[in-house]
């Protein structure tokens, strides 16, 4: 009876530290989290290709008067603004006698994004003028590439043969 109960015993302990080590790891298990993140850097990119050797027929009206084109990035959170100046004050000058000149005004450009451009005017030379002034646009921060810019030509400009030119500084501004 002794040798049945001690056989008993023992195989009752084999299966308790049996089912000890089965249930051991999942009572031993330990988990960890930890945030993940990155950074968005900041792009603030503009180029202004200008136009070169377009036609101005003397005295005709230009109403679409083609200057250049733009790419514009800016991921800026608050938006951008795109400012403009003429170093001639909105006048195409005669490279060879400046006192010749053919005037523009309405300087725009096509949207940009969901922005709308803000026509120019040049009143005074090298003075910086807002073209456009927007809230962050998803489609500006991926890049926005040929947005044409165009100005007008008044008619009765009659000017001697020659090459005119005006140099257009465009800065954009995170906000």
């Amino acid at each position: 009876m002794f040798a049945k109960a001690f056989r008993n015993t023992l195989i009752a302990s084999s299966l308790l530290i049996g089912a000890s080590l089965l249930a051991g790891p999942a009572a031993l298990a330990a988990t960890d989290n930890g945030v993940v993140s990155g950074d968005v850097q900041a792009v603030n990119t503009i180029t202004f290709t200008p136009t070169t050797g377009t036609a101005i027929t003397g005295g005709a009206a230009e109403p679409a008067y083609p200057i250049g084109t733009l790419d514009v990035q800016d991921n800026a959170a608050n938006g951008w603004t795109l400012d403009v100046q003429s170093l001639n004050g909105g006048q195409l000058v005669n490279t060879v006698t400046p006192t010749d000149v053919i005037a523009y005004d309405t300087l725009t450009t096509a949207n940009i994004g969901a922005s709308t451009a803000t026509p120019v005017n040049f009143v005074a030379p090298a003075t910086d003028y807002t073209l456009h002034d927007s809230a962050f646009d998803a489609t500006v921060a991926a890049g926005v590439t040929n947005v044409s810019v165009t100005a007008n030509i008044a008619a009765g400009q009659f000017v001697p043969v020659g090459t005119y030119a005006d140099t257009l500084t465009f800065t954009l501004t995170s906000k």
